[in-house]
């Protein structure tokens, strides 16, 4: 990593939009982390060899602070030109980025998302590893998941309900 110019930081915010990634499935604070690094770094990423290893191991670099995730508006279809647009209308808040994320994929699944509508939130490879290798948990039993309906949302209800139940297990 001869591109990586070291600093710091008091704090870390991360503040990812809802999106799904051709590459790395979603983009949300997990992906984010690549934004660290200047561009210039990047290819060793995006080779084609263990790219979510790659992905996940850059995490372990930094811890985070909070995660604000913008799911008023989120892109839905296949990048990188997205032209299919959802409004949720929801915010995400958390510091764990492996709970945030999960969260905020089921979102995107109850959407349909291309690539994250056929599999349960666990069973994408960037959730799986991260959570084994400490970053987090995407499990209910380990995730504070307060909700609010401040709108009149009909779907509001479908969607925690798809995420607390992907999330039980």
């Amino acid at each position: 990593m001869r591109y990586l110019t070291q600093r710091t930081a008091d704090r870390i915010i991360m503040t990812p939009i809802l999106r799904p990634h051709t590459s790395a499935t979603f983009s949300m604070s997990i992906k984010l982390a690549v934004g660290f690094m200047d561009p210039k770094g990047r290819e060793w990423l995006h080779n084609g060899e263990n790219f979510y290893e790659k992905l996940i191991g850059f995490n372990l670099a930094f811890s985070t602070d909070f995660i604000v995730v913008d799911g008023l508006i989120c892109y839905v279809d296949k990048g990188p030109s997205f032209t299919k647009i959802v409004k949720p209308g929801i915010i995400i808040v958390g510091s764990n980025r492996v709970a945030v994320d999960s969260v905020a994929v089921g979102v995107l699944k109850h959407y349909k998302a291309y690539g994250l509508d056929k599999k349960s939130i666990p069973d994408h490879k960037q959730i799986r590893l991260a959570e084994n290798l400490g970053l987090g948990s995407p499990r209910l039993k380990h995730i504070d998941l307060k909700t609010k309906k401040l709108v009149d949302d009909s779907d509001f209800d479908a969607l925690v309900s798809l995420i607390k139940k992907d999330l039980n297990y």
